[in-house]
């Protein structure tokens, strides 16, 4: 089949949407079959690329794509079997993607990652921002996704879709899969070493992971492995607590993710927010326990 993924969740952002789309290209070149990605100018993955903005009231990790004239004529003249849009985009002008597709007659699909109105609210608390926000993803994404009868990948909990839209039946369950070649099953950690790997974001709770560690910081260590737009503010608290035996490991190649989690003897998740949740799957697969 000849596919087209729209994206501007690639590596080298670190997200478990990055991850996801990652594997969709890999695979389905390893099947044979033809993919073109439109992504970010940064992104490797991307054979196509699409101006961009980086995100910095989320995060300066992603960046809002713009379309483009090479955009619009490969979906008019590529004879694409399908067009996969990544979803919600706020500057990408998907509703006009959609209308484009079922123009040509070009199966076209979205995907839905998470709910993104509560995933706000751990960002800003002003509320003409949150209902500003409220109402672009709602009329511009959500409703207009749903009323052309766009078919959506989502996880299995899916309840704020039928929320948004009683008569949603359009979706289809994507269920999450990780590289068990990569993350592999050993038993060499390090005894009574911690370890959280993720974004450090707002949603992932950290704060809070950072006074339940307090709590055993003599008997313990804790690795922190990741980046994001809160690092400073929990260095910072961790400081001004004095709290000894944490280690803040930046980014890390998603290849070599594998030997941290293997290193550990827990993995510890105090997010609040998690869909397909790649990094409790990883844990589990390197025969890391979870708590």
């Amino acid at each position: 089949m000849k596919i087209l993924i729209i994206s501007e969740h690639l590596f080298p952002e670190t997200s478990g949407i990055a991850v996801r789309i990652e594997y969709y290209v890999k695979y389905l070149k390893q099947f044979g079959h033809h993919v073109t990605v439109y992504g970010p100018k940064k992104c490797p993955t991307a054979n196509r690329k699409l101006a961009s903005i980086p995100f910095y009231f989320f995060n300066t990790d992603v960046s809002q794509c713009l379309p483009s004239f090479q955009l619009y004529k490969d979906i008019l003249f590529e004879e694409y079997d399908i067009v996969y849009i990544v979803g919600p985009n706020v500057l990408l002008g998907t509703v006009l993607l959609y209308l484009l597709c079922k123009l040509m007659g070009i199966i076209v699909c979205t995907s839905y990652h998470t709910n993104l109105f509560d995933f706000g609210l751990e960002y800003s608390k002003n509320p003409f921002i949150r209902k500003l926000s409220e109402w672009l993803l709602t009329y511009c994404f959500y409703y207009p996704t749903i009323w052309l009868k766009i078919p959506i990948l989502h996880p299995e909990n899916f309840i704020d879709l039928k929320i948004l839209c009683n008569n949603f039946n359009n979706g289809n369950i994507l269920s999450t899969g990780i590289d068990t070649n990569l993350f592999q099953y050993s038993e060499n950690f390090t005894k009574n070493k911690l370890i959280h790997i993720g974004r450090i974001a707002p949603e992932k709770n950290l704060f809070r992971l950072i006074d339940l560690f307090s709590l055993v910081q003599d008997e313990y260590t804790l690795d922190i492995v990741g980046f994001g737009s809160i690092e400073n503010a929990l260095k910072l608290y961790v400081k001004e607590k004095q709290i000894k035996n944490i280690q803040f490991i930046g980014r890390i190649d998603y290849k070599n993710l594998y030997k941290y989690y293997q290193s550990a003897q827990a993995f510890i998740c105090t997010s609040l927010n998690e869909t397909y949740g790649f990094t409790l799957l990883e844990s589990l697969s390197c025969g890391t326990p979870i708590i």
